[in-house]
């Protein structure tokens, strides 16, 4: 059930901010990006309504503003990728049920999802070859087709690898992911000194656990209502938030 009252400060916001009334604001009115201010990040931080999270969302991550600015559709993207067998379009059929096997949308060949989650998985692995395919990409992508239309999941796909994450996040080479493990090392050594220290006297690689946090933007570790939250702000705030999280579930722990 949704915060009414948290609806309506959201909806006085976009009306202040666009100059309507609320009765005649729709969201096709509506900026494909909303101007940063300290008031909007308070009521991302308050949460977002589960019912406006498609479309702020879409706007917070500027995924809308690449889907409006791209070159090629959606729909010309899917049919370049459809024929394509590379090794990332093998992989992706492999990994189709094991993405999410525990929930109905992509238990089975025949599920709703499972159509979806590859047409998006074939698309990005399309449009960056660099990366192809990462089991990471394919756990997010599964995340988002559950609350958004298949076109917009995959530009928030789009918007998280190019914009949202450091650059080779999902490549092979993992390097933009190792590389923020390193730096996650050095805050905890900053930050958590206790912890550095039993972590140094244990021999413990802490990034072992960490990396697939990261790599997946906790859509494999947290439950879905906490995961919505992690992902309003993270799709405003981008991978800090990340970190902060991670610092904070490491000091409680």
């Amino acid at each position: 059930m949704e915060d009414a009252p948290q609806r309506l400060r959201w909806q006085a916001h976009l009306e202040f901010t666009h100059n309507h009334d609320v009765e005649d604001l729709t969201w096709d009115k509506i900026a494909v990006s909303l101007p940063r201010s300290e008031k909007l990040r308070s009521l991302v931080l308050a949460g977002i309504p589960h019912g406006m999270r498609p479309q702020l969302w879409m706007r917070l991550s500027g995924a809308l503003q690449k889907k409006r600015n791209s070159e090629l559709s959606y729909r010309e993207i899917v049919k370049n990728s459809s024929n394509d067998e590379t090794i990332a379009a093998k992989q992706i059929e492999k990994d189709l049920l094991r993405t999410m096997p525990s929930n109905a949308c992509f238990a089975s060949m025949g599920s709703i999802g499972v159509p979806r989650l590859r047409r998006v998985l074939r698309a990005l692995a399309w449009l960056y070859p660099e990366i192809g395919y990462c089991q990471g990409t394919g756990m997010v992508a599964a995340c988002l087709l559950l609350f958004l239309e298949e076109e917009d999941a995959f530009w928030m796909m789009s918007a998280i690898i190019e914009d949202l994450l450091p650059a080779s996040y999902f490549s092979t080479t993992l390097l933009g992911v190792q590389t923020d493990q390193r730096v996650l090392r050095h805050l905890i050594v900053q930050y958590l000194p206790r912890l550095d220290k039993l972590l140094q006297e244990h021999d413990i690689e802490l990034s072992l656990i960490t990396l697939h946090w990261f790599l997946t933007a906790f859509a494999s570790v947290v439950d879905i209502k906490l995961l919505l939250r992690i992902w309003d702000l993270f799709f405003y705030e981008g991978s800090r938030v990340l970190f902060q999280l991670t610092l904070g579930m490491l000091h409680l722990k």
